[in-house]
């Protein structure tokens, strides 16, 4: 009867922890794709400033745009860009509530350990550091080489260059 009461037991706690893995790499999927969006869009800002700094320059340059059509280009890339930090800014809110809404990561947690992972860590931490450090390195083995075939000098592979060579004449 006990072994039955310890494979529930068992049964119990795979299930909890398969759980909290797909939620913790649900969260992460989603929030990796929230800043993989969030790059493309700085991308797309970069993008948006080097136009807009190769129209102000040619304009200059060249002066061949009048003032109100100058004024209404960098405006209108000046919406452009501020449309796309108003993404990310939403992009990096959405990551927020994503963070709010899954909780901390289980490495933050503390509460949900069971109680033998304790005793495994103190058992760990509890090791004397000086045993550690005293111990020799053992020393490595060379082990001998086996001997090397000496390879093919390039003169004597075919070559597959598609010219038709000459065959050396043979001396009789």
């Amino acid at each position: 009867m006990e072994d039955r009461h310890l494979f529930d037991k068992i049964w119990e706690a795979t299930k909890d922890i398969s759980v909290k893995v797909s939620r913790k790499a649900e969260k992460h999927w989603k929030i990796n794709t929230l800043r993989v969006e969030i790059a493309s869009l700085r991308h797309r800002i970069t993008v948006k400033h080097r136009e807009l700094g190769r129209f102000v320059y040619e304009s200059i340059k060249y002066q061949t745009v009048d003032e109100a059509d100058y004024k209404a280009s960098v405006q209108g890339l000046y919406q452009e860009i501020s449309d796309i930090e108003g993404e990310i800014k939403d992009r990096e809110r959405r990551i927020e509530s994503l963070e709010e809404e899954f909780g901390p990561d289980e490495a933050d947690e503390s509460q949900g350990e069971p109680e033998g992972s304790e005793v495994a860590a103190t058992a760990v931490t509890e090791a004397p550091a000086e045993s550690a450090a005293s111990e020799e390195k053992p020393e490595l083995e060379t082990t001998p080489k086996k001997p090397t075939v000496a390879k093919k000098s390039t003169a004597a592979k075919k070559r597959t260059t598609g010219r038709k060579t000459a065959k050396p004449k043979e001396e009789k």
